[in-house]
């Protein structure tokens, strides 16, 4: 079986690129079984972390980094693969943009506290990043 002929394929009902991909009965997107995601990793703090994708954070040393604002219901992922990562704090950027969660409202700044720690996000708007998951590690604070 190719990689996902069984469950999709063969509910294609509007081809957009041959039998690969193409439109549901309900509407929706289907063709391969997984989307890939783009992977950054910042060259240094000059560089603002991409609204979209995976950001491997693996800075050498203390380091603050901007994340661009976010795109309305896209997902952002963070991972902190370093042993400086008790030092690495990512800022949402401009003041008007902030951060939402179950534990605080109103944050801009995401603080990695162990090598490993991940953060989940996804713009709720254009000025507010939704907190999805994060790992145990993580804080969220007001100061920038």
């Amino acid at each position: 079986m190719a990689n996902n002929d069984p469950l999709y394929r063969s509910r294609i009902l509007t081809s957009l690129y041959g039998s690969r991909l193409g439109l549901d009965t309900d509407n929706m997107l289907v063709g391969p079984p997984e989307l890939k995601l783009g992977v950054t990793t910042p060259g240094s703090t000059a560089n603002n972390l991409p609204a979209h994708g995976v950001s491997n954070l693996a800075a050498a040393a203390a380091s603050t980094i901007q994340l661009d604002p976010p795109i309305t219901g896209i997902r952002k992922y963070l991972f902190a693969n370093c042993t400086a990562a008790s030092s690495i704090n990512v800022l949402t950027g401009v003041d008007v943009v902030g951060l939402a969660s179950s534990i605080s409202t109103g944050g801009r700044r995401i603080k990695f506290q162990a090598q490993g720690d991940v953060c989940e996000l996804v713009g709720l708007s254009t000025a507010l990043w939704g907190i999805l998951n994060c790992s145990a590690g993580v804080c969220l604070t007001t100061s920038t």
